[in-house]
């Protein structure tokens, strides 16, 4: 059969012959661990891929010789022949092009590759083996991941360079996060030569933020990238994008923001210096991996979940700990609350109401049938309207355990959880926004009115410590919690306040060695603006303040959750019935005063059914 190039540009056997193509699947052994493997048989150049279909058990005691092949579907409308078993299946043209360049000119190759191996016609096919997928990239030899025809000379050069001034630092890789996970930032620049540029484009190959990947890369025994005619190793590239986010301040901002996605990625493939490593047990939290996945690209928002099954599999019992069996006809809010109701199960706490992130049109909130107390993992974080993470190193609740007033094990929309009341919100300022060219200015006419809603704290510190320690929400610009000494930050804000209209940057005012009090006063707007931005400020009845979710009305109320480290901002419907608004930091109950209190009073805890 003569060779031709199909509509999509792809080497193949040619539209005109996809008439030949017939449903040729042998059916799979249900409840089994049998997959598909393919046989590349020999080929050069743009001849067609020509392969052999073929079962293999992964629950056999001897389990062929195979390796993996992960890539980027890319657009499912581009298509293209190929022969199987001599016969001619229609695939994407992207996996025929990686059948293509892995193949070797003189011998056969076996692979698993999933648009071929899995009969994408069957749904309960596909159901059964997304649930095999841990299993076929931890038994493959090596993972092939196929990134395209780019020419990355260059960007290879690049991650040479960092790389060897990297792995020469001392300590180099083990200091990038703190024990808490948090990214540290360098103080220092980078010396080698490389090309932003260079780099950028290869950190934009669309693989990199595909959902599926993560799991692809993190199980497998070895990951070899193929690129145009280069083969390198992924490890030396997500290394040299954690480097390039360890060095944050020196590197191109948009370089920085694409790295990023491979830097997360080294975390769970780096078995040597990874934060999260599956290989190694040092495994990350499923909230973590949830939060990953929510950032990345998935054909089906489902698999924002499904995608992330494989990594959650404990390495000593082989169990996973988000027990959730792949169902293709279930819908979203339906997944992803039974994912919710796992988390709660496995953790014990109540820690995933700060995942949770609403969207509102002219402030009021649109759930779109989804529980109020469930993420939307589906819906990537939005800058405009989402603030950033509260620090984890409050505890509102005292780590007083979470209770819930129906059993767990059974679901269901509701969530009544226990806490106590802490009282309603009175008054709110707007949304807290700004952008970069008045940010000073602004975030002192945000003091300016916070100032004037209050009169003084509930606890025994000065108003105006009160109010500066409140505005960072806790913690310095590192994110590290704060002390008295904040207050003088503050003060030096409000004097460069009165003098600036511009926001300065942490980097160009360090490294221009200016004055300690100019230092300290970008240093606070930075941590400010960390905290305040998509937030608003209130106050309670009872004269608690606090930042909260921007939407926030007045007769919402404040509540500690018990399992919960932030207190809560809840909306009272009809029937004792509660939405979660979200989490807040509120000035002298971040650190368990009010179930102090609580029993002190002896009171019992108070249940809100949350849906």
């Amino acid at each position: 059969m003569r060779a031709l190039v199909n509509k999509s540009g792809s080497p193949g056997f040619g539209a005109e012959d996809e008439a030949e193509q017939h449903t040729h699947y042998t059916t799979l052994t249900q409840g089994s661990k049998e997959i598909r493997l393919i046989t590349i048989l020999p080929g050069e150049g743009d001849s067609p891929v020509e392969c052999l279909l073929s079962s293999a058990d992964l629950g056999a005691e001897q389990v062929p010789k195979y390796e993996t092949i992960s890539y980027c579907w890319g657009d499912a409308s581009s298509r293209c022949s190929i022969l199987v078993n001599k016969v001619l299946l229609c695939v994407p043209a992207s996996a025929a092009k990686a059948l293509q360049r892995v193949r070797s000119p003189v011998a056969q190759r076996v692979v698993w590759l999933d648009a071929i191996c899995i009969n994408q016609e069957d749904a309960g096919e596909r159901q059964q083996q997304v649930s095999l997928m841990s299993l076929v990239y931890q038994n493959g030899d090596r993972n092939l991941i196929y990134l395209g025809d780019e020419d990355i000379r260059e960007a290879l050069r690049s991650v040479q360079a960092i790389l060897g001034e990297a792995e020469a630092a001392e300590g180099s890789f083990t200091r990038l996060r703190s024990e808490g996970g948090t990214w540290l930032y360098s103080d220092t620049g980078i010396s080698a030569e490389y090309s932003v540029t260079a780099l950028f484009r290869l950190f934009c190959i669309p693989w990199f933020r595909r959902l599926w990947v993560l799991q692809e890369a993190a199980l497998a025994k070895e990951n070899v990238c193929l690129c145009g005619p280069f083969e390198f190793r992924l490890l030396d590239v997500t290394r040299v994008a954690a480097w390039l986010v360890y060095k944050y301040y020196f590197v191109d901002e948009d370089l920085r923001l694409q790295c990023s996605y491979a830097a997360d990625m080294n975390d769970l493939v780096d078995t040597q210096y990874g934060y999260h490593n599956i290989k190694t047990g040092q495994m990350a939290g499923i909230l973590y991996l949830l939060d990953l996945a929510q950032q990345r690209l998935s054909a089906l928002d489902v698999d924002k979940v499904y995608g992330i099954l494989g990594l959650t599999i404990s390495p000593a019992n082989g169990q996973p700990r988000l027990a959730i069996t792949p169902d293709y006809g279930r819908s979203i809010a339906e997944v992803y609350r039974e994912a919710a109701w796992c988390i709660l199960r496995e953790s014990g706490d109540l820690q995933i109401l700060d995942y949770v992130r609403h969207w509102t049109t002219g402030g009021e909130l649109q759930l779109d049938g989804f529980a109020s107390w469930v993420p939307k993992w589906h819906r990537s974080k939005d800058l405009d309207e989402h603030p950033n993470f509260m620090s984890t190193t409050f505890d509102a609740c005292l780590g007083k355990e979470m209770i819930l007033s129906h059993n767990i094990a059974k679901g269901g929309a509701c969530l009544s959880a226990g806490g106590i009341r802490v009282g309603r919100v009175s008054k709110t300022t707007k949304r807290i926004k700004a952008d970069d060219d008045v940010r000073m200015k602004y975030l002192e006419s945000v003091l300016d009115e916070v100032g004037s809603m209050v009169t003084a704290p509930p606890d025994k510190c000065s108003l105006k410590q009160a109010i500066a320690v409140t505005m960072v929400a806790g913690v310095d610009v590192c994110y590290q919690p704060v002390g008295p000494e904040i207050t003088n930050s503050y003060e030096a804000f409000r004097n460069l306040a009165s003098k600036e209209t511009r926001r300065a940057s942490v980097s160009s005012v360090d490294s221009a060695h200016d004055e300690e009090d100019t230092i300290q006063a970008t240093h606070y707007a930075e941590a400010m603006y960390n905290a305040c931005m998509n937030r608003a400020f209130f106050v309670t009845e009872s004269g608690y303040f606090g930042l909260g979710p921007h939407f926030m009305k007045e007769g919402d109320v404040v509540v500690i959750l018990y399992g919960l480290k932030w207190p809560a901002v809840l909306r009272e419907l009809d029937g004792n019935q509660w939405l979660f608004l979200g989490t807040a930091y509120v000035h002298g109950l971040m650190t368990g005063e009010m179930v102090v209190k609580g029993e002190a009073e002896g009171c019992d805890a108070e249940f809100f059914s949350i849906r």
